[in-house]
């Protein structure tokens, strides 16, 4: 790994490797803008706006969410200290947005859940931490075994288990919310003019 970037550093020029590390810049503050700002919005949409605040206001909601980028990003701060270099990083990083596009998926066209959605996070956050800063992985023989597996299985079958076993919504496309709303008549409009 050293090699090739040094390989990299010694053999293009100048204005190429300034190229290569500002795309690698951009791609690295976009990773962790939707990292902190993600969370952030979830937990005061669907926590404190749904179970503390129901009639917050839009100002107070921008309150909660950069009062959740800080914290968000102050927990960052702290673990980046103690992970591993930033190819781990990127594995870290994908632990976290895995569940996201099961959750998206599965909530649009099957069943949908806070419930499953918080549980699934939670689990594959606590998974990712002990698997990035213990050593359980080489204590039950697993440490050949990378991250990006086992938070892939977990996104996948969590939700599935926890669909089946919570009380659910239908999900978003087979719901009367969406039948109700206003893209599903564009939708139902463009289909029956032959454009979806």
């Amino acid at each position: 790994k050293v090699i090739s970037v040094r390989m990299l550093v010694d053999m293009l020029p100048n204005w190429l490797i300034t190229l290569v590390l500002a795309a690698f810049l951009a791609a690295l503050l976009s990773s962790f803008g939707g990292f902190v700002m993600g969370p952030a919005t979830i937990i005061a949409n669907d926590f404190i706006k749904a179970y503390f605040k129901p009639n917050m206001t839009t100002k107070e909601e921008s309150r909660w969410i950069r009062v959740g980028v800080v914290i968000g990003t102050i927990i960052c701060g702290i673990l980046a200290q103690m992970l591993p270099p930033v190819i781990e990083m990127m594995t870290w990083l994908f632990a976290f947005m895995a569940p996201t596009f099961f959750l998206v998926v599965y909530g649009l066209w099957w069943k949908r859940s806070n419930i499953v959605g918080t549980g699934t996070f939670l689990i594959v956050w606590l998974i990712a931490n002990i698997w990035t800063f213990t050593d359980l992985k080489y204590v039950i023989g697993m440490g050949n075994v990378d991250m990006l597996y086992i938070i892939l299985v977990l996104s996948v079958v969590l939700p599935i288990i926890g669909n089946c076993i919570f009380k659910t919504k239908q999900g978003y496309f087979h719901s009367d919310e969406w039948k109700q709303s206003e893209e599903y008549r564009l939708y139902q409009k463009d289909k029956h003019e032959g454009r979806a």
